[in-house]
């Protein structure tokens, strides 16, 4: 199974208890892979990206990629420099993208 997860479209702060709360969901179930839906963001900071880590975390210890999509540029720096891009499995333009690829 591959699980999307939609993200709001601000991403700060506040957004941690929730999105945690969505992850824990998720894991669950153990998914064969989890996309990240970043195009309803309109509005990121670093603390809210940073928001992001305990996802990576449960998805390396059952080894589960994670592919982001749909990140503009702007998000996507704020990935690279709290050190998402490197742990993501790879970036789609949209979830489209990110299914028919070979990265889930």
């Amino acid at each position: 199974d591959i699980v999307i997860v939609d993200l709001p479209e601000k991403v700060d702060a506040s957004t941690e208890a929730s999105f945690n709360e969505k992850v824990e969901w998720v894991m669950a179930d153990t998914p064969g892979a989890v996309i990240v839906n970043f195009e309803p963001v309109k509005e990121a900071n670093s603390s809210g990206i940073k928001a992001l880590g305990f996802l990576f975390m449960r998805a390396q210890e059952v080894d589960i990629p994670v592919v982001l999509a749909g990140a503009d540029p702007a998000v996507e720096q704020l990935l690279d420099k709290a050190g998402f891009l490197k742990l993501a499995t790879g970036t789609a333009a949209d979830v489209d993208e990110a299914l028919e690829s070979d990265m889930v």
